[in-house]
């Protein structure tokens, strides 16, 4: 089974920094060894803070055919995902982390 290559999410994956994470992300997504994969995985691991942008950016990376699992999912990241009903975009394993602490 190939590693697939992996792009860390901001501690602040919100409005104030969703250009420059936008803008990273596309040129990460262009490097040979990313494009030619298979899929990539998005760490939410320091995901502490995230908004409506973040989701339009996952959003639109989905819409653009770009194969994505979110992997090592913070607990404010799995838990925003459970809310909007968005918990397919977590890996499997991922989802049995939600807590039910606050959002």
């Amino acid at each position: 089974m190939a590693v697939l290559p992996s792009f860390e999410l901001p501690e602040e994956f919100t409005v104030r920094n969703a250009q420059s994470t936008l803008d990273t992300l596309k040129i990460w997504l262009g490097q040979d060894a990313v494009r030619n994969a298979q899929g990539v995985l998005l760490n939410a691991s320091r995901v502490a803070e995230m908004d409506a942008s973040a989701l339009q950016i996952l959003g639109a990376l989905r819409q653009a055919g770009v194969p994505w699992c979110i992997c090592d999912a913070s607990d404010r990241f799995a838990k925003v995902c459970q809310i909007t009903g968005l918990t397919q975009w977590l890996e499997p394993r991922a989802q049995d982390t939600v807590t039910d602490g606050a959002a």
